[in-house]
């Protein structure tokens, strides 16, 4: 996030509707959610909306992500 928007990150535990803690727990790992939105976005409000530029900075943090993914993994010990 750092690496797209040039600033540090916040981190916030906030709620969602969604069966993410059945995913996480079904996949066995910890899900990463990468969040851009704002609250004037008035999400699943009928007016709802999304900043653009927003959303394409959270599409690059998502890609220095798994470049970041990809590097650690290079770092780890060969597979047995």
């Amino acid at each position: 996030m750092e690496r797209a928007f040039g600033s540090e990150v916040l981190f916030t535990r906030e709620g969602g509707s969604g069966p993410e803690a059945d995913l996480a727990a079904i996949l066995g790992s910890p899900l990463v959610f990468l969040a851009v939105g704002l609250d004037s976005d008035r999400i699943h409000a009928p007016n709802e909306k999304v900043e653009m530029s927003l959303l394409l900075r959270g599409a690059e943090a998502a890609a220095y992500l798994w470049d970041e993914f990809a590097a650690a993994a290079d770092d780890l010990p060969a597979a047995r």
